[in-house]
């Protein structure tokens, strides 16, 4: 089997595994970059720059995705807002509910 050179020489599903792995990736620095926080701020710090943090990311995770997508017309960015602050709630709910059950 011939050694990929380069990203383009990848096949769809070597491409799906590797994308599976940054994101696997992304995961644990996330949670590396948190526990570090926590371990010479606390917790509460922790939980306030992680808050503030993701409320910062998922705006640019959104505007990225609709970029992608080319949301270019009127609904579309409304739909993107709405999008943006639906991802902002549903983290910091997710969030604490992990908090509450690693309690």
């Amino acid at each position: 089997m011939k050694q990929a050179e380069t990203i383009s020489d990848l096949s769809k599903e070597n491409l799906l595994q590797l994308t599976k792995i940054y994101a696997k990736n992304w995961l644990a620095h996330d949670g590396c970059w948190f526990l570090s926080v926590e371990k010479k701020f606390g917790m509460e710090t922790a939980i306030e720059m992680d808050t503030e943090s993701w409320r910062k990311f998922t705006i640019v995770e959104a505007r990225r995705l609709i970029f992608f997508h080319q949301f270019h017309n009127f609904r579309r960015r409304l739909f993107a807002n709405k999008l943006i602050k639906f991802l902002n709630v549903n983290f910091i709910f997710v969030f604490f509910l992990c908090i509450i059950h690693l309690s």
